[in-house]
């Protein structure tokens, strides 16, 4: 049994020591256009990391401020140094990375304790010598990190999300998309607000955030009308789009 768990755990160590968990469970997510004043990042320095606290919150204020995000990465492990996020952001050309770390339990495990000894072997099979057991409390936490970049201004320059269901049964709707975000740079600023759903843009009924990407995109360089509901009223806004 302990040469199970010794095999177990010199796997682990051996994978742990050539990989990065924010690279291994990375989901890219868009390619944006960069504006052009903002550099790849090219070393550490370069990078800014948000320890967040609210991640929703930190997720609206950077888009607001003109970072779009370009993917993210979630997982669950014990005790990882903030040098990790800040490799993989470097990696995908990040320069901002809002990042939450929360404990979730902490737990015993068995790991072997080496008196001068040393292993041998394939990496499948290994041999230790001089090894004994101990119990080792160990912390795990859930890890998330998004990585965003400074975009030009484009489409409506908001951010969107389909609304729930407890929101379609209080608006008595099955349809639309909800505004979370608005560009400070962008025509829409002074037009919308957050918690506006988008309803209908020219004739076309917004079922779903892949329609209105789709609409939206079909509508480049014209100036659109747009149908929000407010406080359970219908107005209707005119918008150029990028």
């Amino acid at each position: 049994m302990k040469k199970i768990f010794l095999i177990l755990f010199t796997l682990l160590i051996l994978g742990c020591s050539s990989t990065n968990p924010y690279a291994d469970m990375y989901v890219k997510t868009s390619e944006p256009d960069m504006v052009s004043n903002d550099k790849l990042p090219l070393a550490d320095s370069d990078i800014t990391v948000i320890n967040s606290k609210d991640t929703k919150e930190d997720m609206v204020d950077v888009y607001e401020n003109g970072y779009e995000m370009i993917g993210y990465s979630s997982f669950n492990t014990g005790d990882l140094s903030e040098k990790y996020v800040r490799t993989q952001a470097l990696n995908v050309g990040a320069t901002l990375v809002i990042y939450s770390k929360k404990f979730v339990s902490q737990d015993s495990e068995l790991e072997p304790v080496f008196l001068n000894g040393f292993c041998y072997g394939g990496y499948y099979s290994v041999n230790c010598t001089g090894a004994d057991w101990q119990y080792v409390l160990k912390s795990r936490y859930d890890y998330l990190a998004t990585f965003w970049i400074k975009t030009k201004l484009s489409g409506l320059g908001i951010l969107v999300r389909d609304i729930s269901q407890e929101k379609r049964k209080e608006l008595g709707i099955n349809y639309g998309v909800e505004i979370q975000a608005i560009r400070k740079d962008s025509e829409a600023r002074d037009e919308l607000a957050l918690g506006d759903v988008i309803i209908k843009i020219e004739e076309n009924d917004i079922k779903n955030k892949e329609e209105y990407k789709k609409i939206t995109d079909e509508n480049k360089g014209k100036k659109i009308k747009i149908e929000i509901l407010r406080k359970n009223k219908t107005i209707s806004k005119e918008i150029s789009v990028l």
